[in-house]
């Protein structure tokens, strides 16, 4: 499928050329991946040892330091350039990392080691600081990508036609991809995410509201639409087997992981209802109870593990005003991460892309809204809502006690959920859409999606490059550049850009064919 080579390419593009180190506290995850590889999960307590610019910062990052055997010649490189953006990343071939083996702390010491495994493993087939960092994101991206696989393979419906892949497309956002190619716990955390919601919303399928009767037709093509099932069809065992692997992902990547998950989980109940949820798990028996078993032991693993190792949240309702006022200031600050601000926040993608792809979400949970039946909608402006409250909710409740900003890579594992919502009841109400408005949407989306990613790519990779003032065309001129250089790497990058692009081209002019009842 289109969809799958194309994120795979950009993620390829990702992972090799953007720079060891570059993302958000990489050296700190590289650290703690070379523990958890070599077998330790928790490291060694670092007393007096913190990071931070202020108080809480540092009374916060001393709970979470830990230190952690680091081999020889696999020290940490150099992050010569990270706070310079107007240069390049030339200077990490001149610098050298640690030669001799030591013991290193990380400020991210105790964070869930999941996420910590693979890339742990990997990185140790590494020579030098640098070739191990593009190893450990080998590793670290390969579940973050099998995540997003499930989540096409969950929402595609050839019958239904292109228009199931918009919700993942605009979930999927450049973000997304650039955390799922960096070493840390986000990546996996947002796309088990992604993954999550799509199976719950494949489970909502099996409903009995889940296809509601067609509004009268507005045009002879929709009259000539059949009308869908009365009886679907119950969702198979690997639907099943998908919701118990991504929610234990999801809660077992970072500690908010359990939070994300329960949210997500009041979705199905929301859309479905409460009576039709019960009868939903009753009917599936067995895998439905090995499924909540699943997602109840790993939220009881998380919960184990931040009871041993995890930092105590101070909490209170000090200045609560003030506290609301600066978190509706950081929520503002945070709405363009959650398209593409990379590298340390350095790299940020002009407005008009940002407002191009939330404005296309924003059409989506429109036309949505005016097409779905009075609980769809109720649900549908709840988790927009929702959305808007629960990065200030997260700030104000913990981040202001932490001395740190909030982040939209913080809340993209929960938010990603209303895209992926208001693409499923564009399917769940196609037959009520204008066919001009499908069309528009079918190829649009994919259209903006490709050109958008692209453009992610290219604008972090011209910073590393020549800086964030150096020329716009930097071919040629670059003073960094990835192994084989730019031109195989933004090859690949295009290649990726133009397939999601055509993703939708095969809904022009195709007519559904008719569902099978059960």
């Amino acid at each position: 499928m289109a969809v799958l080579g194309a994120w795979a390419l950009l993620l390829s593009a990702w992972v090799v050329g953007n720079p060891p180190f570059a993302a958000p506290d990489e050296t700190a995850h590289y650290i703690r991946a070379i523990g958890v590889g070599g077998g330790e999960l928790a490291g060694r307590e670092a007393p007096g040892v913190a990071f931070g610019e202020n108080r809480l910062q540092l009374e916060w990052t001393r709970q979470a330091a830990r230190s952690f055997h680091v081999p020889a010649g696999l020290g940490p490189g150099p992050d010569c350039y990270l706070f310079h953006p107007a240069d390049s990343a030339a200077c990490l071939e001149r610098v050298e990392g640690p030669t001799k083996a030591a013991r290193i702390v990380s400020p991210t010491g105790n964070y869930q080691p999941l996420p910590y495994l693979l890339p742990g493993l990997t990185l140790r087939l590494g020579w030098d600081p640098l070739t191990a960092s593009r190893l450990a994101r080998v590793g670290g991206v390969l579940l973050p990508a099998v995540l997003l696989l499930t989540t096409i393979l969950l929402l595609w419906d050839r019958r239904r036609d292109p228009l199931s892949l918009l919700g993942p497309l605009l979930a999927t956002t450049p973000m997304v991809l650039f955390s799922a190619a960096s070493l840390s716990g986000s990546g996996l955390e947002i796309a088990a995410g992604v993954a999550y919601v799509a199976s719950l919303l494949r489970l909502a399928r099996a409903s009995p509201g889940a296809h509601p009767a067609p509004a009268p037709a507005a045009s002879p093509a929709l009259a000539a639409s059949p009308a869908p099932a009365a009886s679907p069809a119950p969702a198979p065992r690997w639907v099943w087997a998908a919701a118990a692997a991504s929610g234990a992902t999801l809660a077992l990547s970072r500690s908010t992981g359990p939070l994300w998950l329960l949210l997500a989980t009041f979705l199905l109940v929301g859309l479905t209802g409460p009576r039709a949820s019960l009868a939903l798990v009753r009917a599936a028996g067995a895998r439905a109870a090995l499924t909540l078993g699943a997602l109840g032991v790993a939220i009881a693993l998380n919960r184990v593990w931040e009871a041993l190792y995890g930092q105590r949240v101070p909490s209170g309702l000090v200045d609560l005003r003030g506290g609301i006022l600066r978190g509706v200031d950081q929520a503002w600050h945070a709405a363009p991460q959650l398209v593409g601000q990379f590298g340390y926040l350095e790299v940020q993608l002009p407005a008009a892309a940002h407002l191009l792809w939330l404005g296309a979400g924003a059409a989506l949970v429109a036309i949505a809204l005016h097409a779905g039946t009075r609980r769809e909608r109720v649900v549908l402006a709840g988790a927009t809502l929702a959305a808007a409250a629960l990065p200030v909710a997260l700030y104000v409740s913990t981040l202001r006690f932490t001395g740190f900003d909030l982040q939209g890579r913080h809340v993209l594992p929960i938010l990603v959920a209303v895209p992926l919502l208001a693409g499923e009841l564009l399917v769940r109400n196609r037959s009520r859409i204008r066919p001009p408005t499908l069309r528009a949407l079918s190829i649009g989306v994919p259209i903006i999606a490709g050109a958008i990613q692209l453009l992610g790519w290219y604008w972090n990779a011209r910073r590393s490059a020549v800086g964030v003032d150096g020329p716009l065309l930097f071919l040629g001129r670059a003073e960094w550049g990835p192994p084989l250089g730019w031109t195989p790497w933004l090859l690949v990058a295009i290649a990726g850009a133009l397939l999601l692009a055509t993703a939708g081209a095969g809904s022009i002019g195709r007519r559904r064919e008719p569902e099978k009842s059960a």
